[in-house]
């Protein structure tokens, strides 16, 4: 099983936290653009049934030990405006990936949900490496101190974002 962060991880603008049943207007949202359900699992159509078979899926990635899915979400009103999610894809590698609402873009929420989670994963002994792969419409993430690469428009279209343990 893996753990969530404790304490939770949160700075000035961004909380990541737990899916909950209060998240199902965002999930439906995002389920009638065009990207998010073609990239991930999000239901669309969609209906309440399958946002919640939906939830019941990112409950179940930490106790089946396949990562993390955490809302990504406005650290003063606790809204979920997007995903942040820490798959585990071999033993000690790591793939990320994430969305954010459309409504809330360029206000920096996935840099810094993107942040806060590096800054804890690469701590964790079983974390040696995260991978994230570009998708078409991510233009980029300030990665930080860490980061070996880091998403802009004219990065390769595999492996785009690295980071190491520094251990």
């Amino acid at each position: 099983m893996v753990a969530y962060p404790d304490p939770p991880l949160v700075d000035e603008a961004v909380a990541l936290r737990t899916w909950t049943e209060a998240d199902l207007p965002l999930i439906e949202e995002v389920s009638r653009g065009p990207h998010v359900p073609e990239m991930t699992t999000v239901p669309s159509p969609y209906n309440d049934e399958l946002g919640r078979e939906w939830l019941e899926r990112q409950w179940g990635r930490a106790t089946n030990d396949e990562g993390l899915s955490l809302a990504i979400a406005d650290a003063a009103s606790g809204e979920a405006l997007g995903a942040l999610a820490l798959m585990r894809r071999r033993a000690d590698i790591r793939e990320l990936g994430y969305w954010i609402v459309a409504r809330a873009r360029g206000r920096g929420l996935a840099t810094r949900a993107v942040r806060l989670l590096m800054h804890w994963a690469l701590v964790q002994e079983d974390v040696a490496r995260v991978e994230a792969f570009r998708r078409a419409l991510e233009r980029r993430v300030a990665a930080g101190p860490r980061a070996g690469r880091v998403h802009t428009r004219g990065s390769p279209p595999l492996l785009s974002l690295l980071f190491r343990s520094p251990r």
